[in-house]
């Protein structure tokens, strides 16, 4: 839900991870129409993302709760590519701070 609050900036295209990486419309999201292959892992993310040199800037909303390999981690850094992390209420920031240029926290909505 929060990302359709800024639906007017997204892509038509969403890209949702688990352990691998699904394509999805926005209007499927909308829909509630989701995939996962459950699990977290930040590997796919960051490959898809490199593998997009046209791509400047990367969202990633998620709780946290994943690794991210070390090679990939430095990959990114030496890139001119940037991710912006969003973190669910009670994330867990540890891994997403070595990786994201910036880390935005959402509200707890109790």
């Amino acid at each position: 839900e929060c990302c359709l609050a800024f639906e007017e900036y997204l892509a038509t295209d969403i890209y949702l991870f688990s352990n691998q990486i699904e394509t999805i419309q926005l209007g499927n999201l909308k829909a509630g129409a989701v995939k996962t292959t459950f699990g977290t892992d930040f590997d796919c993310v960051v490959e898809h993302f490199l593998e997009r040199p046209n791509l400047n800037r990367a969202v990633i909303f998620s709780d946290g709760y994943a690794g991210l390999d070390e090679a990939l981690k430095e990959r990114l850094q030496a890139s001119q590519q940037e991710m912006i992390g969003v973190l669910t209420p009670r994330g867990q920031e540890r891994v997403m701070k070595e990786f994201c240029a910036e880390i935005f926290h959402m509200p707890d909505a109790s």
